[in-house]
C-alpha cells in the first residue's frame, strides 16, 4: 500500500485513481482509493465500509459522515415563473450552504436455494 500510495497521481488524467488488490487471503479482494486534495477542499469526511463474502452469500455495510463548508444547495426561492400559457413554475436558486451528511448504507444477498427453481 506504501508504495501505491508514493505514487504522484498523473497530471493528464482525472485527480483520482482507484485500485484494486487481488491474490488475498481466502480470496478477498482490497480496495484503494487515491484523491487529490483539492477535490476534498472545504469538506470533512470519514467512510468506513466493510464487506463479507461467502459462496454465493454477500453482505457490506457502511457508515458516513460528511461536512461540507460549501456545498451546493437547489433551493426553493418561493418565487414562481409565469409562462405564456399561465402555468407556473417554481423558481429554484444554487446556494452554496454548510451541510453535515451522515448515515448507514446496508446490502445484503442471500442465496436461499440450490440450483434452478
Amino acid at each position: 500500500m506504501s508504495r501505491v500510495q508514493s505514487l504522484a497521481l498523473d497530471r493528464a488524467r482525472p485527480r483520482w485513481e482507484m485500485w484494486f488488490i487481488d491474490g488475498l487471503a481466502d480470496d478477498h479482494v482490497g480496495m484503494i482509493i487515491k484523491t487529490h486534495h483539492a477535490l476534498g477542499d472545504g469538506i470533512a469526511n470519514v467512510d468506513l465500509a466493510l464487506a463479507w463474502h461467502s459462496g454465493n452469500h454477500r453482505v457490506k455495510v457502511g457508515v458516513f459522515d460528511s461536512r461540507f463548508s460549501n456545498y451546493i444547495l437547489l433551493a426553493a426561492t418561493g418565487a414562481d415563473h409565469v409562462d405564456d400559457e399561465g402555468n407556473p413554475f417554481p423558481i429554484f436558486n444554487f446556494q452554496g450552504v454548510r451541510a453535515h451528511l451522515y448515515g448507514l448504507e446496508a446490502e445484503a444477498s442471500w442465496q436461499l436455494t440450490q440450483g434452478a427453481l
